[in-house]
């Protein structure tokens, strides 16, 4: 048996369970796992198989970020993976920073973050000090891609004629 141990916000556990357990009930389902979850926000996800265990992880995480489940439920699926981005790690612990390169990767009316997800074909959600990218591998990385230059700065024309012609190598 293959376990693990992972901490998600007190707050958002209702997310993971879901009304009458029917998210939990899905996930385990879905992925072939166990989550056993506390009150503290501990999870305890099982499984004899490791992938499971990993996939179902990264499930929960895309969940506690704001993705829903049919979307977090595509990572059944090899092909797709999800990414965290911690903005601690790029713009510090100051609150304004953060919610400041937050809106501008929404931008206005969430348009910056839609035109990224349509041309890379991913979810995006922001949560926190997190932004979760959920797609296939390729398509993820080139999300990636794009929220690093808008965080380091470049105007949006910049940002998406690179992904424009990253898009066009494939």
């Amino acid at each position: 048996m293959i376990q693990e141990m992972i901490k998600i916000p007190e707050a958002r556990i209702g997310l993971v369970i879901g009304e009458g357990g029917k998210v939990k009930k899905e996930l385990q389902k879905s992925f072939g796992a166990k989550l056993v979850i506390n009150k503290d926000g501990t999870i305890e996800i099982s499984s004899e198989e490791g992938l499971n265990v990993y996939k179902l992880k990264k499930a929960v995480e895309g969940i506690t970020r704001g993705l829903s489940l049919d979307i977090v439920l595509s990572l059944c699926d090899d092909a797709y993976n999800l990414e965290v981005i911690n903005l601690t790690d790029v713009v510090g612990k100051n609150k304004n920073a953060i919610n400041r390169y937050k809106s501008r990767l929404i931008g206005t009316g969430g348009r910056i973050k839609k035109i990224i997800e349509k041309k890379t074909d991913t979810d995006i959600a922001l949560h926190g000090h997190k932004i979760a990218i959920l797609g296939k591998y390729e398509d993820v990385e080139n999300a990636k891609s794009a929220i690093e230059l808008i965080l380091q700065g470049n105007d949006f024309k910049t940002v998406f004629t690179v992904l424009d012609n990253k898009l066009i190598d494939r």
